[in-house]
């Protein structure tokens, strides 16, 4: 009976182990803070995007600046930047640097490049969801935010006068 009594108890620390580890996964590190990643569904398919880093501004920076040019609009100036000017950049890129582009955005949602190109995975609609999924993206929200935030300040004049 003692045994059968020990069998009885091992699930009760199992799933209080279990709960205590799901907690801790739900409150640990910056998942709560940022909230998870966006998820875009492209033909039935759910892809997640991955963090942005400083190097993918650099990227969104090229793409932007490759539509300007190529489109011949005036895109403005940092001062002008925020989520629906970004928005707009990136649906004036899908034409005017699309190859760029895609390829970012692949990268993003861990794709190929080759996938992200197939009409039967990603058909023509899809880019919709796509900058829809970036501009909610809480690394770039965070970024616009801070970069909004930073108007007036001496490192925006000095980044202003650097440009121009």
């Amino acid at each position: 009976m003692a045994t059968k009594k020990a069998r009885d108890s091992e699930p009760e620390v199992s799933e209080k182990s279990t709960a205590a580890s799901k907690l801790e996964e739900v409150t640990t590190g910056m998942e709560p803070l940022l909230g998870g990643m966006p998820v875009v569904d492209i033909a039935g398919i759910k892809y997640t995007f991955r963090r942005i880093g400083l190097l993918d501004l650099s990227k969104f920076g090229k793409v932007i600046g490759m539509a300007a040019r190529l489109s011949g609009q005036d895109f403005g100036g940092m001062e002008d930047m925020n989520m629906t000017t970004f928005a707009s950049h990136m649906a004036v890129a899908v034409t005017f640097a699309s190859n760029e582009l895609l390829e970012l955005m692949a990268d993003l949602i861990q794709v190929s490049v080759e996938d992200i190109k197939d009409p039967e995975k990603f058909p023509v609609d899809s880019v919709f969801d796509l900058v829809d999924g970036l501009v909610q993206h809480s690394d770039l929200v965070t970024f616009f935010t801070r970069f909004k935030n930073m108007e007036g300040s001496n490192l925006m004049k000095n980044l202003q006068n650097l440009m121009g």
